[in-house]
């Protein structure tokens, strides 16, 4: 059976000794800096965020610590694997923002200073090695996410202007939406409303791709079916779990690529007059 990127992955770092490495790290000794206060304080990170700054964090949920965040993520379990090594970023990233966000510098014992640290350079390196990156989702309230590295997302996330639909494009590619169709579906129904904004102008430039496009919305029931033919309706039903997700993950693709199609529409004046001046 053909491996999928995560257990290609796996077998080719030490995931656990990553873990370790980290955990080691997470469990120094920094100095917290209140560049407001201008207090120093001596503590790990994890201990000094529930102290400081978790009680008041808007994306706690309901957990009452650090703690009982870890246990809710499961990140106290014995199980190695990459999901595992990535879900321990994405906390740690948030924690270490939550410091970042209220004005705190953390230096370790060789003055290193926030993204210098041994800590935030190791998860860079990490997530570079997998192919990973993290997003600040929310900067005010601090909410960092853990995503597959894709600057076609980035790009088009960029160009589109309804916020919430911005944060889809980049949320789609979250490393714990592998394997959830339902939630990938939810997504790409919002896309979908993006979709319907551009479709006229795509039709002009490429009608082929809206139509296709417009074909698929509709075949994975990701809009509605009533137009579908009964063959196409009997494909999509008898078709497994990890085949629909493979069409949702190409139906967000070729998403993607209309929305740069029409992007590059919008340019070809702008390089018309950078070639004539006119």
């Amino acid at each position: 059976m053909r491996k999928n990127m995560f257990q290609l992955l796996e077998d080719e770092y030490n995931i656990g000794e990553e873990l370790t490495r980290l955990y080691y790290l997470a469990r120094l000794d920094y100095y917290f800096t209140n560049t407001i206060s201008s207090t120093i304080i001596k503590h790990q990170i994890e201990p000094y965020v529930n102290e400081q700054f978790f009680d008041s964090w808007v994306y706690r949920g309901t957990c009452t610590s650090v703690y009982n965040m870890k246990r809710a993520l499961k990140l106290d379990m014995e199980e190695i694997d990459l999901i595992q090594l990535l879900l321990y970023i994405e906390y740690i990233l948030n924690i270490f923002y939550l410091c970042i966000n209220n004005n705190v510098i953390i230096r370790d014992k060789s003055n290193n200073e926030n993204k210098n640290i041994s800590l935030y350079k190791n998860i860079k390196i990490l997530l570079s090695n997998y192919n990973f990156e993290y997003k600040v989702i929310d900067a005010e309230n601090t909410k960092i996410v853990v995503v597959e590295s894709n600057p076609s997302a980035t790009l088009v996330a960029e160009t589109i202007e309804d916020h919430n639909i911005s944060l889809d494009v980049i949320r789609y590619n979250h490393f714990m939406l592998r394997g959830n169709v339902h939630e990938k579906k939810k997504i790409l129904t919002q896309l979908y409303k993006e979709f319907e904004k551009i479709k006229n102008q795509l039709i002009v430039v490429d009608k082929g791709l809206a139509s296709n496009l417009g074909f698929l919305f509709n075949a994975l029931g990701i809009r509605h079916n009533k137009h579908n033919s009964p063959i196409t309706n009997e494909l999509v039903k008898a078709m497994s779990d990890e085949e629909i997700e493979e069409w949702c993950d190409d139906i967000y693709e070729i998403f993607m690529l209309a929305i740069l199609r029409v992007n590059y529409d919008n340019l070809k004046d702008k390089i018309e007059w950078l070639k004539t001046g006119d």
